[in-house]
Formats: C-alpha cells, sequence, structure tokens
C-alpha cells in the first residue's frame, strides 16, 4: 500500500492518506487494502472504500479484478455484480456480447443446445409453431415444405 505522497507502507504500517493498487480498495475497519470481490472492480490506483460493481452483460470471475470481462455471445448476466454468466436455454440465443437477456428463437427456426449465439432455420422436412423452439417438428410422412423457416404444418404438402 502506498501513501498520498507515494511511500510505501511496510506490513502492518498504517499511513492516514494512502491509496490501493487496482483491484483492490481500503478496508475501513482495518486500514489495509483489500482485494474487490468477484463481481466488482477497481480500475485505477486510489484512495476509494469501495469497489465499482459490474454492469448487467459483464462479470469479474477472480478477487482484485481490474476491469469487467463481456458476456460473450450465447451467455448473459441479467443484474450487475456478477461473477458468471449463464448460457441462454435451448429455443433461445444471444447474437452478442454484453448481452443482459436472451431472445426467443423466431417461429420457423431453432436452437437445439444452450448458449446459442443464432438460431437454425426449419428444413424443407419439418417446421417449428411457435417462437423459442430447440427443435422442429417433422412434416407428415411424403410431404416437405416449399417455404424456408417454415411455421405451419399446413404448409407441409
Amino acid at each position: 500500500m502506498r501513501d498520498s505522497q507515494g511511500n510505501t507502507s511496510s506490513p502492518g504500517r498504517i499511513y492516514l492518506n494512502y491509496k490501493c493498487q487496482p483491484g483492490y480498495r481500503i478496508d475501513q475497519t482495518s486500514k489495509t487494502c483489500i482485494p474487490c470481490a468477484p463481481g466488482y472492480f477497481k480500475a485505477q490506483e486510489d484512495s476509494r472504500t469501495a469497489c465499482l460493481a459490474c454492469q448487467a452483460g459483464t462479470y469479474s470471475l477472480y478477487e482484485g479484478s481490474t476491469a469487467c470481462l463481456a458476456c460473450p455471445p450465447g451467455k448473459f448476466t441479467s443484474q450487475g455484480a456478477s461473477n458468471f454468466c449463464t448460457s441462454c436455454a435451448r429455443g433461445t440465443f444471444a447474437p452478442t456480447a454484453e448481452s443482459k437477456a436472451c431472445q426467443a428463437c423466431a417461429a420457423g427456426t431453432y436452437a437445439p443446445r444452450a448458449g446459442a449465439s443464432s438460431c437454425y432455420q426449419c428444413g424443407q422436412l419439418s417446421y417449428a409453431p411457435l417462437p423459442g423452439m430447440f427443435r422442429c417438428y417433422d412434416c407428415p410422412r411424403l410431404s416437405r415444405s416449399a417455404i424456408p423457416a417454415n411455421t405451419n404444418v399446413s404448409n407441409c404438402q
């Protein structure tokens, strides 16, 4: 820990005006620098007693973080101060980094696995009548759809 004049303190010694390195904050009780908790960060060396919460769509996994990371496509955080991102459920997707929520796949499309960043169109032999599907239904035997991303069994002929 360093005081405001740039002097480094030895273990157990306390300065009245001191700064903590990035990723650490001043604990008001012990007057020492302690790491920011997961889900929080501090980017600069300063005398703050609190770390900043990561925003929704971002996270910090470890203690002492100096920045938050963006959730990758296919994952999200809906609240701030998160230490992990959640994979989108089957039938939903998150197309970009820093997503705060997942979107349901449109009717005629599907996402078969958790963590999707996009949805697939149903093929000529299938249809998906509702949004948020994780698979397409088969057209009746010996029928097919001429419509890409078919949403209705009546289009299977």
